[in-house]
């Protein structure tokens, strides 16, 4: 990978600038940055290697050199557009891309994961900026290579790669590439109808008994799915169903 590669890959996707770097610490904290300079929608932060990657709940996220892809985009909200959108705008976005390009079997986990055989191959987070001109970095992390899992790593939920699930090597340049295609057709259509529909019917764990992980306490019931707020919906063995909205939550299916 490298930034000539990206340009002449990346030419016929609406991507007005790339900053792209061997080795980094946080994409995100890049494209923040260049938010704030001005930074125009679709511009792409990208790296080989990301040292100081952070997940939801400031959890680490480690990319090694060839192995995974780490990358940013700079977003500009419009008006009433809120953050839980852009994170299932990512989801939904490499769920398709890795439906459509690899034919594996993805789907969101709610908030901001992919899994494909309900192990984790994808990480996002989006981060807001409301300074000046507003605007949304969405940060997405994407397992690729068998070594982009690191072996001393402790994890909290199973993990898994796209060449351990297809078991030959990847083009990590042509994943990013159906990745941002995807994502620039869904940004067009963010919060509609289809947008849920599409969300809904790839939410991982839907209709089965999960746990969710909430500050203060956890809550068992049967995920039946979001509201139009990006929230998650769980019925309770009472028959009453609660929100729960996106924050320090961590959600877990019971085998």
């Amino acid at each position: 990978m490298d930034e000539q590669q990206l340009n002449l890959s990346l030419r016929e996707i609406k991507i007005p600038a790339i900053r792209y770097f061997p080795e980094i610490g946080s994409t995100n904290d890049v494209a923040l940055e260049w938010a704030k300079e001005g930074a125009p929608e679709f511009s792409l932060v990208i790296a080989d290697s990301q040292t100081a990657g952070r997940g939801r709940l400031n959890r680490n996220w480690v990319t090694n050199r060839g192995e995974g892809l780490a990358f940013s985009l700079v977003l500009r909200p419009k008006l009433n557009e809120k953050i839980p959108l852009f994170s299932a705008l990512g989801g939904i976005s490499v769920c398709e891309a890795i439906i459509q390009t690899l034919h594996l079997p993805a789907m969101i986990k709610w908030p901001n994961d992919i899994l494909v055989h309900e192990k984790k191959v994808c990480g996002i987070l989006a981060e807001g900026h409301w300074e000046g001109a507003p605007s949304v970095v969405l940060g997405i992390g994407i397992n690729v290579g068998k070594g982009s899992i690191p072996e001393s790593e402790p994890l909290n939920f199973p993990a898994t790669t796209l060449e351990t699930e297809l078991d030959h090597p990847m083009d990590r340049v042509k994943i990013l590439r159906e990745v941002l295609k995807h994502l620039v057709q869904w940004r067009e259509c963010m919060a509609t109808y289809e947008f849920f529909t599409y969300w809904k019917e790839h939410l991982a764990f839907f209709g089965k008994v999960v746990q969710v992980t909430l500050v203060r306490k956890n809550v068992q019931g049967i995920l039946k799915g979001i509201n139009e707020e990006g929230n998650l919906q769980i019925q309770k063995d009472d028959g009453t169903t609660i929100v729960v909205e996106m924050g320090d939550v961590q959600l877990r299916p019971i085998p």
